[in-house]
């Protein structure tokens, strides 16, 4: 079921859309009671957020509802995204909090939503994933090249160890051969 929460200021700033005309509505919303906020006209201040009044709003606007039930995936991987931030920064924006390479997938998705906008710290959370990803990748591959590198001078090494052992066994016998016919 949906239940109401607090959401940034900046979470209803989708692509094409004037940040005017949303402060606007937001005061709308605000002045008739749906919503309560700390209202400044400031789009920036990320501090900012609004939330619905009542649950029963939710539960009865049917068109809200429509819009909710048609966007179910994406709210709850916003969701997700939102805790999975609020968690990396809690923790300092400690590296071990970023997603890996498979769970980077699924977010994807919010790069081609046009009705879906991520605030500035959730898109600095997916590009520090990303980046370390990228970093791990670059790093592992380095590891893959220089591994392969020296496996490669090893086996070098052991054949040429290899025709030198065999080389002097063949002058061995050639040495014995000739003191043979020699003494014969």
């Amino acid at each position: 079921e949906d239940t109401r929460r607090s959401a940034e200021l900046s979470e209803f700033f989708v692509q094409g859309t004037d940040a005017k005309e949303v402060i606007t509505i937001i005061a709308e919303l605000a002045d008739a009671r749906l919503v309560v906020t700390p209202f400044s006209k400031d789009p920036d201040d990320e501090t900012i957020t609004v939330e619905v009044v009542h649950e029963a709003l939710i539960r009865e606007w049917g068109q809200l509802r429509e819009w909710l039930e048609e966007d179910r995936d994406m709210l709850r991987l916003r969701e997700r995204l939102r805790l999975d931030t609020s968690n990396w920064l809690e923790a300092g924006r400690d590296s071990h909090y970023l997603l890996r390479k498979n769970q980077l997938i699924p977010f994807e998705v919010f790069e081609q939503a046009d009705h879906i906008s991520l605030s500035r710290r959730e898109w600095e959370f997916l590009n520090a994933s990303r980046k370390r990803e990228a970093f791990l990748r670059n790093r592992n591959m380095a590891f893959g090249i220089f591994s392969f590198c020296v496996a490669l001078v090893l086996l070098v090494l052991v054949f040429r160890t290899v025709s030198a052992q065999n080389e002097a066994a063949i002058n061995q016998r050639v040495a014995q051969s000739g003191v043979k016919a020699a003494n014969a």
